[in-house]
């Protein structure tokens, strides 16, 4: 769960999304999601704008599926029930670590866009700061001058345009 709301379940975030105990599968060694009591859709989340993250990965994916049929198949026994069983239990270890890959690729892209939010969160505050700090009086003889020296720029810009080789040489 993470903050009351179940995170394998799909959209449906309310119920947990394996029914306990655990029921077997309906056939010994075949995957089914008997036990899942999750949405089939996926969740998705806004990340930023513009940027949706979808989480792809519910209890009755293949890998969980593979794994709980090994169990079960475990459990019943028999002759060559154990090796089938590793065999299950194989593949759906393999399916789940590509799971964690994308578990971690994606929590890699929610923490670039936290920390892009936080660098901007930062600067904002910054900026707030150094305009309330600001002196209104300071900051107006500032503006004013700066005004003169551009009224004065201008008007020697405009002379100096205004020559021509002709009048300097008179």
């Amino acid at each position: 769960t993470y903050q009351g709301n179940y995170v394998f379940g799909g959209t449906n975030t309310n119920t947990p999304p394996i029914i306990t105990p655990v029921p077997d599968t309906i056939e010994t060694g075949v995957p089914d999601d008997g036990y899942y009591q999750g949405a089939k859709e996926n969740t998705s989340f806004r990340i930023a704008d513009g940027q949706l993250l979808e989480n792809t990965i519910r209890a009755d994916n293949p890998a969980f599926q593979k794994i709980l049929a090994a169990i079960s198949q475990a459990l019943e026994g028999g002759s060559g029930a154990f090796k089938q069983a590793q065999d299950l239990l194989d593949e759906g270890l393999a399916e789940l670590i590509g799971l964690q890959a994308t578990a971690n690729a994606q929590r890699v892209r929610v923490q670039q866009v936290d920390t892009q939010n936080e660098t901007v969160r930062v600067y904002y505050k910054s900026l707030a700061e150094s305009i309330s700090k600001s002196d209104i009086v300071e900051l107006s003889t500032k503006v004013a001058q700066d005004q003169s020296i551009l009224q004065a720029s201008f008007s020697v810009f405009s002379r100096i345009s205004s020559l021509t080789l002709a009048n300097y040489l008179k």
